[in-house]
């Protein structure tokens, strides 16, 4: 069980780690859904790159033990903000609920990955490597 903590932990750090730096380099698909949705955040540069540093800081986190609890935190609230953002727009569904668009099905699946931060999260290793009473 330990490696599989470990396997997703990694995978879910290279997620954040390419989706960060896509944004942070101007190639990222994800764009102009976000321009859309959030266009303060896409028309300020500044606020665009720090949401493609927060990424990678959360990808970084889940590699480092001592702050994968907080990256998987920080990965969950991320992932809330816009996965609710996408999900009550008209964009995820393809005329009414249940038939989800395209952007729809790529948005349900963070549901999976907010689990699988809450999994790290809740990872006692984890967490006593955090607190130092190893």
């Amino acid at each position: 069980m330990k490696n599989a903590k470990l396997l997703l932990r990694y995978s879910l750090a290279v997620i954040y780690l390419w989706f960060g730096l896509l944004k942070l380099f101007g190639a990222s698909p994800i764009t102009s859904i976000l321009e859309e949705l959030y266009p303060w955040l896409v028309k300020s540069n500044v606020m665009f790159d720090l949401f493609a540093v927060l990424e990678i800081s959360i990808g970084v986190g889940l590699i480092l033990p001592r702050a994968s609890r907080y990256a998987s935190l920080a990965l969950v609230g991320h992932l809330l903000i816009s996965t609710l953002g996408i999900l009550f727009s008209p964009m995820a569904f393809s005329g009414n609920f249940p038939n989800l668009t395209l952007l729809g099905e790529f948005v349900v699946k963070n549901f999976a990955l907010m689990a699988a931060g809450l999994v790290i999260y809740n990872d006692k290793e984890s967490a006593i490597i955090q607190n130092g009473t190893e």
